[in-house]
């Protein structure tokens, strides 16, 4: 049921980010719904979740990779699908480890392919 060849490619496609990396890394955070998802609203929530893979370059700062397994092929539909999630985990990381997180990705492991996400 594996697709060796594809797993192959997955990870090779995460081989120049391989620093110092962290995988599956919970977070429980609290925040304004304003500060989180854009909305007008000083109301707090609590969020939960897991960041699927994170690595800090020399530089000490934060490359963010999601992944997705999606039959989607359009890189902007899985971007408009996700920015949200991505948002969320880039402001557990920053304020959780105090570092800027400076790229962020989807790896959608069915295409093998990386999507970069700008402006979030």
């Amino acid at each position: 049921l594996i697709d060796i060849n594809l797993l192959y490619k997955n990870i090779s496609t995460l081989k120049p980010f391989n620093k110092k990396v962290f995988k599956e890394q919970e977070f429980i955070m609290k925040n304004t719904i304003s500060n989180l998802i854009d909305k007008n609203s000083r109301d707090k929530i609590m969020v939960q979740g897991i960041v699927d893979f994170f690595a800090v370059d020399d530089d000490g700062k934060i490359i963010l990779i999601d992944y997705k397994y999606s039959g989607e092929r359009n890189s902007q539909v899985l971007i408009n699908r996700y920015k949200l999630q991505l948002k969320l985990y880039k402001n557990a990381i920053e304020s959780g480890l105090d570092k800027e997180v400076k790229e962020i990705y989807l790896l959608n492991l069915r295409y093998n392919n990386l999507i970069k996400l700008e402006n979030i």
